[in-house]
């Protein structure tokens, strides 16, 4: 046996994979390091379709007719995940190169991180630009902890 197990993603809930890890774990040896991580869905579409569509295109319009500035979406979207998300820093020393500083893509969130990142956006139009946005879906956080 290798000195690697890959095992990207395991149901739980499905009898057949939680026994085929269990009788893995049992062929073992020696000393091994385990950890078992939640595995959450990507954001979804829906989500993205409630971001884009009315979330960002609220603070598009905002800008537009409160500074008359001529905002792209993609722009405006940099703009709140740069906020609400921060930026991460990359450096490479051997190369000698100089610090990058890049945004967190919203891509890699989970659904419950993307809806948690939505609603500080939402917060932030609500409380800044005195925009209130609809609710998507009111128990979002009781379905993501299921």
């Amino acid at each position: 046996m290798s000195d690697e197990i890959d095992i990207k993603h395991i149901n739980m809930d499905d009898l057949q994979q939680k026994q085929k890890v269990v009788r893995m774990v049992g062929t073992l040896k020696g000393y091994w390091r385990l950890a078992f991580k939640r595995s959450r869905p990507a954001r979804s579409l829906s989500q993205n379709r409630y971001y884009f569509g009315v979330v960002v295109k609220a603070l598009v319009d905002w800008m537009h007719d409160e500074n008359g500035e001529k905002v792209e979406q993609l722009e405006a979207h940099d703009w709140l995940a740069r906020r609400f998300l921060g930026a991460c820093v990359a450096v490479d020393h051997c190369a000698g190169k100089i610090q990058i500083e890049k945004r967190h893509s919203t891509h890699t969130l989970t659904t419950v991180q993307f809806s948690e990142y939505i609603e500080q956006c939402r917060d932030f139009l609500a409380d800044y630009c005195g925009i209130i946005t609809e609710d998507p879906n009111p128990a979002w956080r009781e379905e993501c902890a299921a």
